[in-house]
């Protein structure tokens, strides 16, 4: 009876300790943005046209997850890390061919190549949240 009890004992205070085990993200990221510039040949520099934009983004991640660990009738604490780096550049990005292209035609498309977003996963490969990144339209617009 007394071995009952404690192994009673012993699961209460078990499922009683345990809190609810959440992760912690931290995530960073640079965006580069190419802007390219054309002229004729010959002309001025003042003469350029802006033509193409491109953007390219560096992602890390990093988590940490709480895990507990039960054995011989005691919980064990530990903690887990996680990190990813994610590199997101998308076709035609830093392309002089459509830069000049559009100086030509500006009906040819692309006239850009931006990353529009960036989901990031975590450990289990869970989706835990996407990035829009800056997607300017004028050199003025980034700081």
């Amino acid at each position: 009876m007394k071995r009952i009890i404690s192994s009673m004992l012993n699961a209460i205070m078990l499922a009683v300790s345990l809190p609810i085990v959440e992760a912690s993200y931290m995530v960073s990221y640079s965006t580069t943005v190419k802007f390219k510039f054309v002229k004729k040949r010959g002309q001025p520099e003042s003469s350029q046209q802006m033509t193409f934009i491109s953007t390219r983004c560096e992602v890390a991640v990093h988590g940490s997850f709480p895990v507990f660990t039960y054995k011989n009738g005691a919980t064990h604490p530990n903690i887990i890390s996680y990190n990813d780096r994610i590199v997101a550049t998308p076709s035609g990005y830093n392309s002089n061919e459509n830069a000049v292209k559009l100086f030509i035609d500006p009906s040819y498309t692309p006239a850009f190549a931006y990353v529009g977003y960036i989901d990031i996963y975590g450990l289990e490969g869970q989706k835990v949240t996407t990035l829009s990144p800056i997607c300017p339209s004028y050199p003025t617009q980034v700081f």
